[in-house]
């Protein structure tokens, strides 16, 4: 389970609450929780300050 999911579901917001909270559709949040698309840095400051998490815990940056 990534990061966001396990961060989603410990304060109990489903996808469609957190798309009431950031705009972002809950397909999205889906396909980002999926690992099949890489959030905008808008969505993951959005995400994260909706979920209360530092967007740099939420979404390391990856190493090449």
């Amino acid at each position: 389970m990534n990061k966001l999911r396990r961060a989603r579901l410990r304060v109990d917001k489903s996808q469609l609450q957190l798309m009431r909270e950031t705009g972002i559709f809950f397909s999205t949040i889906s396909r980002i929780e999926r690992g099949w698309i890489e959030p905008t840095p808008d969505q993951k400051f959005k995400l994260a300050k909706a979920l209360k998490v530092d967007a740099n815990w939420l979404f390391p940056k990856q190493r090449d």
